[in-house]
């Protein structure tokens, strides 16, 4: 799927299955996107990349459970929202951030994924983690590299 430069809403049905078949990519491609990712199968999980210029992304409301690889991946974003989700039981990371200027991550739950829960890379100014439970994941529950962008973290449970 691929969004225009402007600001964006990419909402998948609940109902909708072509999500078992393969890795679903969303290349937002500039401007302020939201995309909402309900309950389904994720056979392969779902990357989300910004591409050139994307400031900012919200991802709410996705039930990632059970996938080959990581949960949920987002790239080249500059301001990186999640919140409401939960990621559990991936056979790689629950939730993956990569080359992210800021992220906060709210009300999420992140569970037994096979490495790490929350991986963070790269991110240049800060994060923040509001009613995070990261638990019995095979690795960390939080991983932040480098390690001083964690900012502040509430009520996180890792």
């Amino acid at each position: 799927i691929n969004t225009s430069a402007i600001a964006d809403t990419v909402a998948f049905a609940a109902n909708l299955s072509p999500l078992g078949i393969g890795r679903v990519n969303v290349n937002t491609n500039g401007g302020n996107d939201t995309v909402t990712l309900p309950a389904g199968t994720y056979s392969f999980g779902v990357n989300i990349d910004g591409g050139a210029g994307t400031e900012s992304l919200t991802v709410t409301g996705a039930n990632i459970s059970g996938t080959a690889f990581t949960g949920l991946e987002v790239d080249n974003v500059e301001t990186v929202n999640v919140s409401s989700s939960t990621f559990n039981t991936n056979a790689v990371f629950g939730l993956f951030i990569d080359n992210s200027d800021t992220v906060n991550i709210s009300n999420v739950t992140i569970n037994t994924n096979t490495s790490v829960g929350v991986l963070i890379r790269d991110a240049s100014v800060s994060a923040t983690l509001t009613n995070v439970t990261a638990t019995g994941n095979g690795a960390d529950g939080l991983n932040a590299d480098p390690i001083p962008l964690v900012t502040k973290i509430g009520r996180a449970h890792v």
